[in-house]
């Protein structure tokens, strides 16, 4: 471990510069002498430049911004994008080692990338894939088509690419930092460079960030310039850890944790190393000492006097919890008052209603500037329901997500809180889903669709500030806009998961047939419990039979059953006949997601990223999976019950029985 003693830190201040430009440069990280950085945190403040441009490395890597709080760097970079299209006409697939190259970074430093960066390709006819470090280890990729005539490809105005001219790949966490390998692949048997309509473009960007109109737009030219490509500045957002020079870990929690300074801190472990955070989330800095305010609470001498301290101090936390919640109900006010509301919803009409569930009632509002909303209330002035509106506004007011429904404010005039949403006009997938007569959703469609609730799943789980576990995932909780994109709602009884647990013990709450058996039995909540929810509503896209109402012969419910038919390969007994029409070679991979899913053991499911990248390689056409690479990897990517059938179905399900259903 990298030793360094305290003087530094003390002398910060005066003798080390803390801004670059208009950046703030706080510790670990340092500019100048080694004493005002911590070992593999110093930067390079370029003052040629008006303002001072601050520098990662080299001079292609600008830091815009550090955050010691989420523990990350933001950066823009030049010379990002990767052009294929010419000397390239080979169908070969080319490897791009990312390690120690210009790409990306040198492989040593504290970096790694993070989750909420994706992969992009511009192109026709193109294969990207993004190996971390593994046998190989996938933790991306994306294809793009179009045709070998097209000259110009006309975008739509929407900003995410869907493989027609261009794609987007969400990025899942490479172990050892930072990517290792890219590959590249034309999909046709042979490329000339005549047939070649547009220049292919392979890239890492921030997610968001990219636009299909408009980066695309300037990409996507027959005569588009290298040299203008290349001065292109791509957004890219990093995390960092202080890293364990070798040892385990997880050898200690404090220990090898010696860079947290203030005694008002505490160490989490990551992948590669730990970081500092203050106790209370003040904003300070943990890594100087002093640098957090920590409790005014001054401990008494004594064993009798520190646990009454300890007593009121837990008061303390409670009562500061309660107040920030309160604090941030009055924040998301935003001036809706009880007229306004009643005014727009025709005084809660009835003919206004939208729909419900078990947290409320929804109507459609018409606001005095014609804004359409959606108005939630709740069906009693009971605790219970003002807790559970209380706690999906400190949720939703923490997730930007697109596949999420945005909270625009509440009311607090009332007994209880009104919530106002975006409105999204097309009703539920199960609304779509369960029509009357032989066809309903294009099989397109629900794939579509459920790929983008795994993405923002995935995003609660494991991107998102503190993990988030939905709790009731079912397709009457998907809402579906006029363009049928998926987002997700109601998040009346979703936990938050402390970083530093994998789970927590709560009463079970959710909706029948949809429960995880094991959080039923065990009281259990962990991520695996949405995982489960998520295996039952692909099961239902694939049958459209209700989960809560379906009954086999033999007496099995529509999981059970459908995991039985799937282990003897008779899934067209059950399947949706629109779905035989429509499914093509991609039926038995979404069957063996779903099932994977839906296994009695939690730690046995995938995770929700898995499943997301497992069903966007699902999605890719049959020559995304020539050369067997995917093929080979999936269990890699989503777990062993993707793809092996060595078990008996029918055994595990039998065995289920003995929990609660």
């Amino acid at each position: 471990m990298f030793q360094q003693n305290d003087i530094c830190c003390h002398s910060l201040e005066g003798t080390c510069a803390t801004w670059c430009g208009d950046v703030e440069v706080p510790y670990p990280f340092g500019i100048g002498p080694s004493e005002c950085y911590w070992p593999g945190f110093n930067l390079t403040c370029n003052r040629d430049h008006d303002p001072p441009l601050l520098l990662l490395g080299n001079p292609d890597l600008r830091v815009v911004n550090i955050s010691l709080a989420n523990s990350t760097v933001r950066i823009v970079r030049t010379n990002a994008l990767i052009r294929r299209g010419d000397n390239s006409t080979s169908a070969t697939p080319w490897y791009w080692p990312l390690i120690g190259n210009p790409f990306l970074f040198y492989g040593e430093e504290p970096y790694s990338l993070s989750t909420s960066n994706e992969l992009v390709v511009t192109g026709c006819n193109t294969q990207a894939m993004l190996f971390g470090h593994g046998d190989p280890a996938i933790i991306s990729g994306c294809a793009s088509f179009c045709s070998h005539n097209d000259t110009h490809i006309t975008f739509g105005s929407g900003k995410y690419c869907y493989g027609m001219g261009c794609c987007q790949a969400r990025i899942t966490e490479s172990i050892d930092g930072m990517p290792k390998e890219l590959l590249f692949k034309w999909l046709d048997a042979y490329v000339a460079e005549d047939l070649i309509p547009l220049p292919a473009f392979v890239f890492i960007a921030e997610e968001g960030w990219f636009d299909q109109k408009s980066v695309a737009g300037k990409l996507m030219r027959k005569d588009r310039e290298l040299t203008s490509a290349a001065a292109m500045e791509v957004p890219i957002l990093l995390r960092w850890e202080v890293l364990h020079n070798g040892l385990s870990p997880k050898v200690s929690s404090r220990p090898d944790c010696d860079l947290c300074k203030s005694k008002h801190s505490q160490c989490k472990l990551g992948n590669r190393g730990y970081t500092c955070h203050c106790n209370d989330d003040d904003g300070g800095n943990p890594y100087v000492p002093n640098g957090c305010k920590g409790s005014s609470i001054i401990i008494g001498v004594g064993s009798g006097a520190g646990l009454i301290l300890l007593v009121l101090l837990a008061y303390f936390i409670s009562y500061k919890l309660k107040h920030q919640r309160a604090q941030m109900l009055k924040q998301r006010e935003d001036d809706h008052n009880i007229e306004e509301l009643e005014k727009a919803t025709n005084n809660f009409d009835k003919a206004r209603e939208l729909g419900g569930g078990g947290h409320g009632t929804v109507y459609e509002g018409i606001l005095s500037d014609l804004h359409v909303v959606a108005i939630k209330k709740p069906k009693m002035v009971v605790r219970r329901e003002i807790d559970e509106f209380i706690n999906e506004v400190a949720i939703l007011s923490q997730i930007n997500h697109r596949n999420v429904v945005k909270l625009y404010g509440c009311c607090l005039e009332t007994e209880v809180p009104l919530l106002v949403y975006e409105f999204i006009s097309n009703g539920t997938l199960y609304d779509h889903l369960h029509v009357q007569g032989p066809r309903s959703l294009s099989w397109d469609d629900r794939l579509r669709i459920a790929t983008e609730t795994a993405k923002s799943l995935a995003h609660l789980h494991s991107t998102a500030l503190v993990p988030i576990i939905h709790r009731d995932v079912k397709p009457a909780n998907i809402l579906l806009d006029d363009t049928l994109t998926a987002k997700v709602a109601d998040f009346g009884a979703s936990r938050y998961i402390p970083l530093d647990r994998s789970g927590l013990t709560t009463n079970v709450q959710g909706t029948l047939g949809y429960l995880d058996p094991m959080y039923m039995h065990t009281w259990r909540l962990t991520e695996k419990s949405d995982v489960y929810s998520f295996g039952v509503m692909l099961i239902e896209l694939m049958t459209r039979k209700k989960p809560f109402t379906y009954m086999a012969p033999e007496g099995n419910g529509l999981v059970a059953h459908f995991a039985i038919l799937f282990a003897g390969g008779n899934l067209s007994e059950i399947l949706d006949p629109q779905l035989l029409s429509e499914g093509g070679d991609r039926i038995d991979e979404i069957a063996a997601i779903a099932v994977a899913c839906v296994k009695l053991r939690g730690e046995e499911r995938p995770t929700m990223r898995q499943v997301e990248l497992r069903l966007e390689v699902a999605q890719s056409p049959k020559e995304f999976e020539a050369d067997g690479d995917i093929a080979a990897n999936s269990q890699l990517a989503c777990g062993p019950g993707l793809t092996s059938r060595q078990y008996s179905m029918e055994e595990e399900y039998v065995l289920s029985a003995r929990y609660p259903r």
